[in-house]
């Protein structure tokens, strides 16, 4: 926006209408920071909600479980029991078969056998008790029925027991096929629920077994069991009429509970299984939030409303000053015009005296003018030059220290200049260096000011700018403006642009502070996403210090001994039979200690100390692999990382193919790991280095499948005998059902395409069953072994 344009267009508002405007804006924000509010509490409410719903599904496919094993096993001593009594008659002693322990463990509270007439012909309790229970459900269900199924019936007082059951029932048939009794499993209905009662699952949630005719089997809500209730005309009732399971929000027909509910119905039963949480419950978090929200939108509108007040009454009194101003400023202006022609008039040699005076000076200004154009310009582009930004940034930080300013700068560098100008040639990347300079001045503003200090940096300061979301705004436009291709000279590129932002005065009171950060803050922009943007933080100068010291003694790590590998074993995921290991660098500072990979490594890849390192690290692993094969283990293959630099080296063939000649092994006993973002910057030249390295027979293996972009084109293209699944989906493959189908597919899109498969970071039992199941060929991780020395390696190849 033109702050010039704005401020002419309030001073021409009448005070009135001046009032109105704020008013109005003052409206509107209160009103976008509301609906922000209740927008945000809704989104809250649904995410609780659909979390809770996934809770309720998940306990009621285990309730389901549970529930099918306890039937299934009373059906399987009815059969039994069936089976005996068609042998014995009504000699069967059914108290010797659980003596003996054929129903061990089991929640039954009585076994017996009904004859034809209705009578108890034998059951466990001890002493007998005969009874006649021809009028029970299950007896003329059974009478009137040929179908040998099992019946479930609905919760009976026991006679004998006299406590609640479900009598789980079968059939009993003579040779001839009529009806010849009934067998007679009573289960504890309670069983079903009282698991759920131990566990903190909320006061009021509830666990439901109905049967699809409406009648409750057994229901546990909190800590109060129940049975037998009718709840047909419920809305779970309604829903299974139509669907097997889903879930819905309704008040209990039972206690009146507003819950959440998940529902399942049974597929071999006419049962289903109901899981609630009551959604006052489910929803505290988020109702507490809802209440902070609310707190800080009422504080927010109280200030912004006295703002507003406060803003009336300055702009009142700034227009009466300025009015009294004016007319003091036209009564001396009129005073000084009349002077000044009493003095003309009596001087006419003195006016022409003073018209040739200023003559010469506009001259003399206009030559001024073109020395400081030439002096204070690039001469490339016409923008402002290092020598011009440093005076201009030096007033304008002078003015920031006194409180008279504020603004920001920001850091460009274009991520891609170097290859266009190595590829394409000087002519086209001075003609890109205008390109880029003209779109960052048509989209930084007029108030801008855009310099550019050198090679293919630029910086730009916005003056009066502090809204770091305006900030933002115009560092995200000048990123997209720059990633806009380029066509020059017929060729057709593209390049991206790292921003590093810094505000004065708070992030420093001098020029040399004020840019540093800026520089500081375009690297961790470089650092966390190339074509992007990174306001300065106060840790970024300590992550500066502290790399510049890291990198400084990584410099004589490799003279000094503090380089070291160690090794992981990688094993069949079938047999577990070792079949190579992975070399993982270790460095033990004696100033820092042990320092992570994931910190040094790229300290390394910044300096150039990669090349030196990972030649350092090439001949160790090849000398194990020769010390292997002298110890008979010439088939254990050594996995070896590179990084996208070293691969990137023109010597890179040479020094492998003379590592090799020099440990005297085999290529087959090495494989090479690239990841895949290695190859994103040029897939060309990589597929021609690796395929060169494969005509050698050296092994190849993608590392970190998954993580990077593009995956089934390097695939389709890349000569890679190797697919390493990342850490990352293996963690999640027995919580995440998604992940785990990714997974799978990824292992067999790899047997698609001839490749092994090695599943990294396997650290659980499960997880490697799950693997071995879908086919991984290949197992890495702590559950198999962390990384060990090169003689606990050697000694693992012995012991296995």
């Amino acid at each position: 926006m033109n702050w010039n344009y704005a401020k002419q267009f309030f001073d021409h508002l009448s005070l009135k209408n001046l009032k109105k405007v704020i008013i109005l804006f003052d409206v509107f924000l209160l009103c976008f920071i509301w609906g922000s509010l209740l927008h945000k509490i809704e989104s809250e409410r649904e995410l609780e909600i659909n979390s809770a719903v996934r809770e309720t599904a998940n306990l009621a496919r285990a309730f389901e479980e549970h529930t099918l094993r306890t039937i299934k096993n009373a059906d399987q001593a009815a059969m039994f029991l069936k089976y005996q009594y068609a042998t014995e008659g009504r000699s069967i002693n059914i108290s010797r078969y659980k003596q003996e322990g054929r129903f061990a463990q089991q929640p039954f509270l009585l076994m017996g056998i009904i004859d034809e007439n209705g009578e108890l012909a034998a059951s466990d309790q001890v002493p007998f008790v005969p009874s006649n229970l021809k009028d029970r459900e299950h007896f003329y269900v059974h009478k009137a029925s040929r179908e040998d199924q099992l019946f479930i019936s609905k919760p009976v007082l026991g006679r004998s027991s006299g406590k609640w059951a479900l009598q789980m029932t079968r059939r009993i048939d003579r040779p001839d096929g009529s009806f010849g009794g009934v067998v007679v499993i009573s289960v504890d209905p309670f069983y079903f629920t009282d698991f759920y009662k131990r566990m903190d699952l909320g006061r009021n949630f509830s666990i439901t077994l109905v049967g699809l005719d409406g009648i409750v089997r057994a229901r546990q809500a909190g800590q109060n069991a129940d049975v037998g209730q009718d709840i047909s005309d419920s809305v779970v009732m309604k829903h299974l009429t139509t669907n097997t399971s889903g879930y819905y929000i309704a008040h209990s027909k039972v206690d009146g509970i507003k819950r959440i509910y998940s529902y399942r119905a049974f597929s071999e039963y006419p049962l289903a299984v109901l899981v609630g949480i009551d959604e006052q419950e489910a929803l505290a978090g988020m109702s507490q939030r809802a209440g902070v929200y609310y707190w800080g939108c009422g504080v927010a509108t109280v200030i912004i409303i006295l703002f507003g007040i406060l803003l009336i009454k300055y702009i009142t009194q700034q227009r009466r000053d300025r009015e009294a101003l004016r007319q003091a400023y036209e009564d001396l202006e009129a005073k000084v015009l009349l002077r000044t022609q009493e003095l003309f008039a009596t001087n006419g040699e003195l006016a022409a005296a003073n018209e040739g005076l200023q003559k010469a000076n506009r001259q003399l200004a206009k030559k001024t003018e073109e020395i400081q154009e030439i002096a204070y310009s690039d001469a490339l582009t016409g923008l402002p030059n290092r020598l011009y930004f440093n005076e201009w940034i030096d007033q304008e930080m002078r003015k920031a220290s006194q409180g008279e300013a504020a603004g920001c700068v920001l850091f460009i560098d274009l991520d891609d200049f170097k290859t266009v100008n190595d590829v394409l040639g000087h002519s086209y990347g001075d003609a890109s260096i205008v390109i880029a300079g003209q779109r960052i001045v048509a989209t930084a503003g007029r108030d801008a000011l855009v310099a550019r200090i050198g090679g293919d940096e630029f910086v730009v300061i916005l003056p009066g700018l502090r809204d770091r979301a305006a900030i933002a705004g115009t560092a995200e436009a000048i990123v997209r403006e720059l990633g806009i291709d380029y066509d020059v000279g017929g060729e057709c590129f593209s390049m991206s642009a790292s921003i590093g932002i810094a505000c004065y005065p708070q992030d420093g009171y001098t020029a040399e502070d004020i840019l540093k950060n800026a520089d500081n803050a375009m690297y961790a922009a470089k650092k966390n996403d190339r074509s992007g943007w990174s306001f300065y933080e106060t840790y970024m100068q300590k992550e500066a210090l502290a790399k510049m010291v890291l990198r400084n003694n990584l410099r004589y790590a490799i003279e000094r001994g503090e380089l070291s590998l160690k090794y992981q074993p990688q094993v069949a995921a079938g047999t577990r039979a070792i079949v190579g290991f992975e070399a993982l660098l270790r460095w033990d500072s004696a100033e820092h200690g042990p320092v992570s990979p994931a910190a040094f490594i790229p300290i390394a890849e910044q300096s150039g100390l990669i090349y030196d390192i990972g030649a350092w690290v090439l001949r160790e692993a090849c000398s194990f692999a020769r010390r292997l094969a002298l110890n008979g283990h010439e088939d254990i293959m050594i996995a070896i990382n590179v990084s996208a630099k070293q691969l990137a080296a023109d010597d890179f063939i040479d020094l492998v193919r003379n590592t090799l000649a020099d440990t005297g092994i085999k290529p087959s006993q090495v494989e090479l790991e690239i990841t895949e973002s290695l190859l994103m910057n040029s897939l060309e030249d990589a597929r021609g280095k690796l395929n060169e390295l494969r005509s050698m027979g050296i092994r190849l293996a993608l590392d970190d499948f998954g993580t990077g972009f593009s995956s089934l084109t390097y695939l389709w293209n890349l000569p890679v005998n190797t697919l390493k699944i990342d850490k990352s989906f293996i963690d999640l493959i027995l919580y995440d059902a998604a992940k785990a189908k990714i997974v799978s597919t990824i292992i067999h899109m790899a047997h698609d395409f001839d490749m092994l498969v090695v599943a990294e970071g396997v650290e659980q039992e499960q997880q490697l069953c799950y693997l071995n199941e879908n086919c991984c060929d290949l197992i890495q991780g702590y559950y198999i072994s962390k990384p060990v020395s090169e003689t606990e390696a050697i000694n693992m190849l012995g012991n296995h």
